[in-house]
Formats: structure tokens, C-alpha cells, sequence
């Protein structure tokens, strides 16, 4: 069997701490968990591109002063769903997808959160019942609350342990086996003298660095490396500079806080052999805010400043475990914004998202806002209603019509009469998963409604 370097140690310790008792076992599973969480937001942090607003820099910063594992889990949802997000390599976008998306009964990742969710729950750790769907994101803030209640807080009893382990290996099995970050090639590059590199595999078939061995012309420092398609391409060789080894691989080590500013090092551990060290940490050494980017324009300026308060995110964080929500509030109060974001990460998770709302201006505005947006489609609703119709087999008879009728009919009912008669010509399936409304005080009435039904799955 092939060895995996990047996971064999830790099941290693794993196994032998099992003989030891179910309470060895569970803190050796905990470990890993903790180890899993850390490989994960360190390979999807390393994905984002450079930006003026130096989205990367500012993750890997909190990181490396990070003092428990919620804070990495913070991080993660920040880098998945957070403005930095806009800034992934488009490669990496799948990655997101996996943890993001959100899926039901029958799917691994609902069966890992599930899993998970149930050994929280048998050490007493106070987490929410799974309603419907679930992403796996879930997987990671679950896990943090396993982990700190594990820690102290609270007398867990031998019973419990092993009521939880189970679980808990399964739930981790599933993630290490099918997470898609996890089934690309991982691989340590270490430069020898001559200029060439030396390879040692971490995880999976790695033969799309074996250029690295015979090149002496590419420059890239020693360290831990993923291959985003798997195919040689060294445009896409990810380096991820928050996680620690050597040419041997006789260790792996991730940041564990304690950024000490004087000395400009952070503390590493290793979850293998509890040895902790300290890294080099100057590359980290000035706030965020203090970085001057001369370069940045006037548009990048702007886009710095739309960024959502944490009553915002976690209002976000309602929409995901509602399938309906309402969101009342005055004029500058944030709504639109919570619109755009959720539209946005609805379709970072793989749906169909229609965006809409009444005036014509807005419209415009939000259509240009969701120009990069994965899945999204937004605009004044009767312009939108008329792009779908206009993309079918039936576009040149509604054309007739509408000329037609409306010579006689107000535009509004012009729209609310023919979208449903023309719709099912044109369209075979409703062409969205996810339906948001701006301003619905305008658009909320039976006729409008009747045509919504028509365009989203489910109605």
C-alpha cells in the first residue's frame, strides 16, 4: 500500500493510542481533528490570489496568532464566503464548492457533519440537530466545539468517549478519504545544491512534479505543494507556507499562536509528537492595515469598503439553516448587501441563483455587481422575466405579442399575463434553485408571485 506521509503518522499514533484506552483513543482522534482543520484552511488560504487589498496576507496573519482552533474555523468561513472569496484561483473553485455546498441525506458530507454532530453531542457538547441539508463547513464548526469541550470545559466520563469515538472515526474517515482537497497531489520540494529538486510525496500519485527533478530554471522555495489539477502545470503548483516539514519528512508541523513580535516567530506543533518550535514569522510582522498597496485604484477602493458587519454574517448564517427568511430593516441598513452576499455564496455552492427587484436602476446595478458572480443572475424583475423567455423557442411569437399588446396593456400586466403563458414553450425545467428579492415590499403581489413560482425548482 502506497504510504501517504501527510495522514499515515497521526492514524499511526492514532492506532497506538487506542490500545490505551478509549479515553487515549478519543484525545488521539480530537488530534487529528484538529491536525485535518488546520491542513484544510492552510491548502484553501494558499489558493487566494494577490489582490490590492491583500486578502491572503490578512488570513495568514490571524493565522499564525491564531490560539485555538475556533479562530482557524473563523478564518475559513471568512476565506470561503468572506470578500476573499473573489479573489480564488479559478481552479480552486470546486474546492470551495465542496465544503460550501449544501446537501442532503445520501451525500458523504452529510453523513461526515451527521456523524460528527453525533460525537458532539455524546461528550455533551451543546450543537444543533441537523435540519435537511447540510454543507460541510458545518463539519469544521462542529468540530471546534468538540474540540474545546473535550478541553476542560465540562467532566466527560469514560461512558462517553466511547460513545463518541465511533462516530467520530467515521466522520473523520469520510473527510480524509473523500474531501476533493484531499484527493488532489500533495508533495514536499526540497532544492539540493545543483539546483535541482528533490520530491517526496505527501499525499496521492504525484507524478506532475516530476519536472522538478530534471529543472534547474524554476525558482520556488523548499516546501509544502498541492497540484490544483493534478497535471503538471506549474502555474497551478499551490504552495502552502503554513505548513512545516523537512526533506526527510520526519515531521509536520502547523502554527499553533504565541506570535512573539520582538523576536518576529510564531510557536509550530506537531500533532504526531507533541513537539512544539518556533518558525520564522517576519513575513507576518506588520498589521494588515499598515500595508500601503500604491497601486490600488479607485474601483479596488471602493470594493474595500463593502465589506458586512458580524451582525450581518450572522444573519448570512440564519439564511443557510432556513430555507425562507424575511429581512426587515430602513433604507441604508445593509439589506442589499445581505442580498448580494448570500446570492454570491448560493452560488460559490453550486445552485442556480436568481437575484431580482423592482426599479430599473437597482437592477442595473445589481446585474453589473454579479458580473463575476458563479451561477447568479440578477436585474429589475420584468427585464429578467423577458431574458428567460427570450432565450427559448418561443422568443420570436413573444415578440409579436408583446409588440402587440402592448400598444393596449400597461407593461407590467403586459408581463405578468405573458411570462406564464410563454414560459413553459420556452423553458423545460425551472432554470433556478435559489430565488432572493430586494426591496420585495415592490414585487410582492399574487400575479408576480404566480410567475416566480413558475421560474424556480421546487416553486
Amino acid at each position: 500500500m502506497t504510504r501517504q506521509p501527510l495522514f499515515d503518522r497521526i492514524d499511526e499514533r492514532i492506532a497506538r493510542d487506542r490500545e490505551d484506552g478509549d479515553s487515549a483513543y478519543f484525545l488521539a482522534l480530537t488530534l487529528k481533528l484538529e491536525y485535518l482543520t488546520k491542513i484544510v484552511v492552510s491548502g484553501m488560504i494558499a489558493c487566494i490570489e494577490d489582490d490590492a487589498d491583500r486578502c491572503r496576507y490578512s488570513l495568514e496573519y490571524d493565522l499564525v496568532r491564531a490560539d485555538s482552533i475556533g479562530k482557524w474555523v473563523g478564518t475559513l468561513n471568512t476565506a470561503l464566503v468572506g470578500p476573499p472569496a473573489r479573489f480564488l484561483i479559478p481552479e480552486a473553485r470546486g474546492l470551495t464548492r465542496d465544503i460550501t455546498e449544501r446537501v442532503g441525506p445520501g451525500d458523504w458530507r452529510y453523513a461526515a457533519v451527521d456523524d460528527l454532530n453525533r460525537a458532539a453531542r455524546a461528550i455533551g457538547a451543546e450543537t444543533k440537530p441537523l435540519k435537511g441539508k447540510a454543507a460541510l463547513k458545518q463539519f469544521f464548526e462542529i468540530g471546534a466545539q468538540l474540540r474545546n469541550r473535550s478541553r476542560g470545559h465540562g467532566a466527560t466520563t469514560i461512558s462517553q468517549y466511547s460513545k463518541s469515538c465511533p462516530n467520530l472515526k467515521r466522520s473523520l474517515d469520510a473527510v480524509t478519504q473523500n474531501l476533493e482537497i484531499f484527493r488532489l497531489p500533495w508533495a514536499y520540494l526540497d532544492r539540493n545544491l545543483s539546483g535541482r529538486y528533490r520530491m517526496l510525496p505527501l499525499l496521492n500519485e504525484c507524478s506532475s512534479f516530476d519536472y522538478f527533478k530534471k529543472e534547474r530554471d524554476e525558482q520556488r522555495p523548499n516546501g509544502v505543494f498541492f497540484s490544483l489539477n493534478g497535471q503538471f502545470d506549474t502555474a497551478r503548483m499551490v504552495r502552502v507556507p503554513l505548513i512545516f516539514s523537512d526533506s526527510d519528512l520526519t515531521d509536520i508541523a502547523l502554527p499553533n499562536g504565541s506570535y512573539n513580535c520582538n523576536a518576529k516567530t510564531f510557536e509550530t506543533l506537531s500533532y504526531v509528537t507533541n513537539k512544539d518550535d518556533r518558525q520564522d514569522g517576519s513575513a507576518w510582522l506588520k498589521p494588515p492595515e499598515t500595508i500601503l498597496v500604491k497601486s490600488a485604484s479607485l474601483e479596488q477602493a471602493e470594493t474595500s469598503l463593502l465589506r458586512l458587519t458580524e451582525e450581518q454574517y450572522a444573519k448570512l448564517d440564519e439564511l443557510e439553516e432556513n430555507e425562507r427568511c424575511l429581512f426587515k430593516g430602513a433604507a441604508g441598513t445593509g439589506k442589499t448587501m445581505l442580498a448580494l452576499e448570500y446570492a454570491r455564496r448560493a452560488g460559490l455552492a453550486g445552485s442556480k441563483v436568481l437575484l431580482i427587484c423592482f426599479n430599473n436602476l437597482l437592477g442595473n446595478w445589481l446585474d453589473q455587481q454579479i458580473e463575476n458572480m458563479e451561477g447568479v443572475t440578477a436585474g429589475a424583475w420584468y427585464k429578467v422575466a423577458r431574458r428567460i423567455i427570450m432565450d427559448g423557442k418561443s422568443a420570436e411569437e413573444f415578440k409579436k405579442r408583446e409588440h402587440k399588446e402592448q400598444k393596449q396593456e400597461g407593461w407590467g400586466k403586459l408581463y405578468e399575463e405573458l411570462y406564464p403563458l410563454y414560459y413553459g414553450q420556452s423553458i423545460s425545467e425551472p432554470p433556478f434553485d435559489v430565488l432572493v428579492v430586494d426591496e420585495a415590499q415592490d414585487i410582492i403581489k399574487q400575479s408576480i408571485l404566480d410567475c416566480l413560482d413558475l421560474t424556480l425548482r421546487g416553486g
